[in-house]
């Protein structure tokens, strides 16, 4: 439990000693924790597919099929984030073997899957409180876009540390080591603020608010 607390801030000790040791079952389930986050995630955004899908069985084959997909897709990218660390950190002396690397990305799963529960414990609670408010819940969508900004922002700042230690180099030059990602946070960041940009826009709420106004209007059987 200490060890995972750390992960949170100081995550380059806490990894530096375990990926000398060999690939084991614990570094699955944590992607397989992984994938059940993302599994949990993707169906409160479409809840009443999945609701449906469930009421006639043929739900839990798919979610089943989609939580492996998940666990492919979480796999993928360890192992191409990890390709990319490996073949720029040559350029900047970087030492670390791809078991190494691999290791040390599994573990930099933990406190981001984390963040995640906590984002989408608030977000499934004050969805569904404020829905039918629409300045109340764009000012929430507004909240977990920023928030997913902060998170990969902290993903990065934890994972260079990471990788500086890991490949035996400088903090520059593993800034330079973790540079796609770092381009990768400056467009989600531009993104976020137009997405704010456009939700703060009094005549699009307004236009969202005459929208929900009409939804609710009682249909009059006379008309």
């Amino acid at each position: 439990m200490k060890d995972v607390l750390r992960l949170f801030y100081n995550p380059q000790d806490v990894i530096y000693t375990k990926v000398n040791k060999k690939i084991n079952s614990r570094l699955l389930f944590i992607v397989f924790f992984a994938a059940l986050i993302l599994l949990i995630n993707h169906i409160s955004n479409d809840y009443a597919k999945y609701d449906r899908l469930l009421s006639s069985g043929l739900g839990y084959a798919m979610m089943l099929f989609e939580w492996i997909m998940w666990n492919v897709v979480i796999t993928s990218y360890i192992l191409l984030y990890t390709t990319m660390i490996i073949v720029i950190g040559y350029m900047v002396g970087g030492k670390a073997s791809f078991k190494q690397m691999v290791i040390a990305q599994t573990y930099m799963i933990i406190p981001i899957a984390i963040f995640e529960i906590v984002i989408l414990i608030l977000k499934n609670i004050f969805t569904g409180m404020f829905a039918s408010d629409v300045d109340t819940s764009l000012n929430f969508d507004i909240f977990i876009s920023v928030s997913h900004t902060i998170l990969i922002i902290y993903y990065i700042i934890l994972n260079t540390k990471v990788i500086a230690k890991i490949q035996c180099i400088s903090l520059k030059k593993a800034i330079f080591n973790n540079i796609v990602p770092i381009a990768f946070i400056l467009i989600t960041i531009l993104d976020t603020f137009k997405l704010v940009s456009y939700n703060i826009n009094p005549e699009f709420r307004n236009g969202l608010k005459e929208q929900n106004a009409e939804w609710e209007r009682p249909i009059d059987l006379n008309e």
